[in-house]
């Protein structure tokens, strides 16, 4: 994925990090159980939204880097 010069998670990644996995996603029936448990297990929700497509959706995004 090539960045542009506007403030954005990728670019913060690649600037920090260099090249690499970013993130990975998951398809769950719901999401609301889900952020509950990884909050219980200490990763906190660091960003989270709807999106709009074809099937409309919520995401989410938690920091896991802790127990990399």
């Amino acid at each position: 994925m090539e960045v542009n010069d506007e403030p954005n998670t990728m670019k913060d990644y690649l600037v920090g990090y260099g090249e690499g996995i970013h993130h990975l996603a998951f398809v769950v029936d719901k999401i609301a159980p889900c952020l509950e448990t990884f909050a219980t297990r200490v990763y906190p929700l660091l960003h989270s939204g709807k999106f709009i497509s074809v099937n409309k959706g919520r995401y989410a995004y938690l920091d896991t880097e802790a127990s990399l």
